[in-house]
């Protein structure tokens, strides 16, 4: 009894104890704490090379996970709001987490690619909210666009 409870209360408290796979995932970027260098993310697709799974609503819940020393992290610099005169650039682990809590333009985008590699994140970027119109890619990313998923990662 007193197991079950504290597994409950671990997990409502900000990330949950379940560990992300390795690989690379789409989702809500929750937070990122600079001095423990981690993230929150909350999953919503896995991302393979043969397109997009969406993350059952089970398991769409936050996650805590280290930032690795040598992660690539990247935000998408939107000139006066526009995605499309944007440009993605080079961050480090303060800017993300400015970005994570700021970045909340009219036209804010969709989530957030993140790469975990052994159980670190070595690759954070946000999504430019820019779509091709390539019928292959729509079908083989239909995750990133379907209505649940937009639904988590819009604040």
């Amino acid at each position: 009894m007193l197991a079950a409870l504290l597994s409950l209360l671990t997990a409502a408290c900000g990330g949950h104890r379940l560990k992300l796979d390795d690989g690379s995932w789409y989702g809500k970027l929750i937070s990122v704490n600079v001095r423990a260098r981690t993230i929150t993310f909350a999953p919503a697709c896995r991302l393979t090379t043969t397109g997009s799974a969406v993350v059952p609503a089970s398991e769409r819940i936050a996650r805590t996970v280290p930032v690795a020393r040598a992660a690539d992290l990247a935000i998408y610099f939107r000139p006066r709001g526009s995605r499309v005169a944007g440009h993605s650039q080079p961050a480090d682990i303060g800017m993300l987490a400015d970005t994570a809590v700021h970045g909340r333009l009219p036209d804010f985008p969709p989530g957030w690619y993140v790469d975990i590699r052994d159980r670190k994140v070595s690759r954070a970027a946000e999504d430019s909210g820019l779509r091709e119109d390539d019928p292959a890619w729509k079908r083989r990313y239909s995750c990133i666009e379907s209505r649940s998923t937009i639904a988590l990662v819009t604040p």
